[in-house]
Order: C-alpha cells, then structure tokens, then sequence
C-alpha cells in the first residue's frame, strides 16, 4: 500500500487516534450506514419508517447547503 487517504470506520472508540498515529495524513469518517443505525436506536419504533425515510433525505443531497436545509426540516418535526 503506497498511502492511504480515507479511513471508514464503524465509530469504534480509540480507532480514530491509532490510525491517526499509522496514517497521519489520512481523513477518517464514519460508514454511513453505522450512523443511522445509531440514530436509529433512540428513535421510537413506530416512528422510525419516517425517521428513516426523512434522513434518507439528508444524506442523499448533492451539496452541504441542502443537507443542511433537510436536517433543519427534519428536526422541525
């Protein structure tokens, strides 16, 4: 492996300082699909159809700005 540029972790506590010691250039994100599992746990059950399809929303914009005006709406609820 020649440099790595993007870490994807599952948010595992400690994961982000150790690859920062190995690969300090490298950017590190959360899988997406573990943030809205995540999220998903405080919701309530008969809520979370809506939770889930209104946060779809949010993170399958093309830009910040609309992702940003989603999760406002989303909040507003």
């Amino acid at each position: 492996m020649s440099e790595t540029c993007i870490i994807v972790t599952d948010g595992l506590k400690g994961f982000k300082e150790a690859s920062e010691n190995v690969y300090p250039k490298a950017m590190h994100i959360t899988c997406t699909v573990h943030m809205i599992r995540n999220a998903a746990k405080y919701v309530l059950h008969s809520m979370k159809p809506d939770f889930l399809r209104d946060l779809k929303k949010t993170y399958m914009v093309q830009t910040i700005e609309k992702a940003q005006n989603t999760e406002l709406w989303i909040f507003k609820k």
